[in-house]
């Protein structure tokens, strides 16, 4: 940006002559396109001129480019009020979002919105907050630059990440050189997802496309095949009254759900000081799981702890909402297997009548669903499984862990692994001794998905002892050596973080 223009802008705008910023705003912008800040001060001199419609493009235009400035949506905001109630309420409740507090914005981002009338009496209150563009941010840029040039990686990232947090959020160079110190840093993963986000925000960004493919090369070792995590097709069956082993073979792997993993993972990102991460697992874990008093109270220390003390502050208020009920996933007792096994058995003992008809139609049911999912029709597969669960008697624990298995599948299918897990996981619990090498393959394959890679080398592992065919082995062993690779990445990134 050139800050001499901007500042002439700026000038401008306080000596009142609105015609000369505009010019000024309307020259940055025709040198820099995705000039947020030029774009926000067109539209605060447009409207001030009484031009609504250009002010509307350009601040429009100033949000696209910068979606994390809150002014912006809030003079959105108002001045749609007037024409258009649903986008008011769009950009109102990003600008509370954000941080804004105002009874107009609550208002307009409610449900109810505010009438016409008295968006006609009320003139829409432009914010005259600037987005910051002085020398600081140059200089920013220059410093992580020199520093990038001379080899010092870690004292850029210092520099980067809180960077990324404020007003580069959206900047895709930033994110590339996010990922260039990652890289050098032996941080992967890391680099790759902060590259793929430089490349969603710009798809012409060849300097970081050529160094995500550089590592990604050598993450894959030589004349190894790698394939994607797919799970293993179950099979359909037909009725046969189901008689328990008289000896149950123990199962080593966890029944940790994912939520256990997700929280851990939180906690140890705050302790090593990856804050930015912390927080992004505990957002995470409140949109998969809910809100609870645990979550939000973690969310709460993660934002303290990166320095933001008026958000933990919203979330410790959030958190106050729900009762803490239940015990944290570290207090959780973990489940006996075995115990789910005898309390089976002892279930099919006192019911021996089993209803033939619903077992015959929760056989349809699953039989189907296995056709769906071989047809790729992951939704129509699940609805199948639900049917089939849902009417057969409990006292059908073959079948019922077999639906329950496909209902994983079909999950796996949708890419709704954290539920696919607990599927597979309930499975499981209902009887042990039932547990197929396809079972442990297709749990281990979700894990994976979720890069929990040492639970999904446990898996994978067990199920090479469970009469696989010599083409399901391969692929086994396949994913143990791809998960393994992966997992020491993941060791060497939390070693250098700690």
């Amino acid at each position: 940006m050139s800050t001499e223009s901007f500042d002439r802008a700026q000038q401008f705008v306080i000596s009142g002559d609105y015609a000369s910023a505009k010019s000024e705003y309307e020259n940055l912008i025709d040198s820099e396109s995705d000039n947020s800040a030029a774009w926000y001060g067109l539209g605060v001199v447009n409207h001030t001129l009484g031009d609504i419609e250009a002010a509307i493009v350009a601040f429009e235009r100033a949000f696209l480019v910068n979606r994390f400035h809150a002014p912006t949506a809030a003079n959105l905001a108002f001045l749609f009020s007037q024409r258009d109630s649903s986008l008011a309420a769009k950009y109102a409740a990003a600008a509370v979002e954000l941080g804004l507090e105002s009874d107009l914005l609550h208002a307009l981002a409610s449900s109810k919105g505010i009438s016409t009338n008295v968006a006609e009496e009320e003139s829409p209150v432009i914010i005259a907050e600037a987005i910051p563009s002085d020398s600081e941010s140059v200089n920013l840029i220059k410093e992580v630059t020199l520093l990038i040039e001379n080899l010092q990686f870690q004292s850029a990232m210092e520099m980067i990440s809180p960077a990324l947090e404020g007003d580069y959020s959206a900047d895709p160079m930033m994110w590339y050189y996010c990922g260039l110190c990652l890289h050098e840093l032996n941080l992967s993963e890391d680099a790759i997802q902060s590259l793929n986000y430089g490349l969603q925000l710009d798809a012409d960004l060849n300097i970081a496309a050529e160094l995500l493919s550089k590592i990604e090369e050598d993450m894959i070792e030589p004349e190894e095949e790698i394939t994607e995590f797919t799970p293993i097709a179950t099979e359909e069956v037909q009725y046969a009254e189901f008689v328990p082993d008289e000896e149950e073979e123990e199962l080593e792997i966890s029944l940790e759900n994912t939520l256990v993993v997700l929280e851990r993972k939180a906690k140890d990102a705050t302790q090593s000081g990856n804050h930015a991460l912390a927080i992004q697992t505990w957002k995470k874990i409140i949109e998969g799981n809910g809100s609870t008093y645990d979550s939000w109270t973690g969310l709460a220390e993660a934002l303290e702890s990166a320095g933001q003390a008026e958000k933990a502050t919203r979330c410790r208020q959030k958190a106050l909402e729900f009762e803490k009920t239940t015990p944290s996933s570290d207090e959780e007792m973990s489940v006996d297997l075995m115990t789910a096994a005898e309390d089976a058995k002892l279930s099919v003992s006192q019911n021996k009548t089993i209803d033939e008809s619903s077992v015959n139609v929760a056989i349809e049911w699953y039989n189907k669903g296995l056709t769906l999912l071989g047809e790729d029709k992951g939704g129509q597969a699940l609805n199948c499984f639900d049917k089939a669960i849902s009417s057969a008697p409990r006292e059908e624990r073959e079948l019922r862990v077999r639906c329950h298995n496909g209902r994983g599948h079909a999950l796996h299918q949708l890419g709704e692994f954290f539920e696919s897990i607990q599927s597979y996981h309930q499975a499981i619990s209902m009887d042990p001794t039932m547990v197929t090498g396809r079972t442990l393959y297709n749990m281990g394959s979700s894990y994976a998905a979720m890069e929990h890679f040492a639970d999904a080398v446990k898996c994978f592992e067990q199920a090479l002892n469970r009469e696989l065919d010599e083409e399901e082995i391969r692929l086994c062993k396949t994913q143990i050596n791809r998960c393994s690779l992966l997992l020491k990445e993941q060791n060497k990134s939390a070693k250098l973080q700690s």
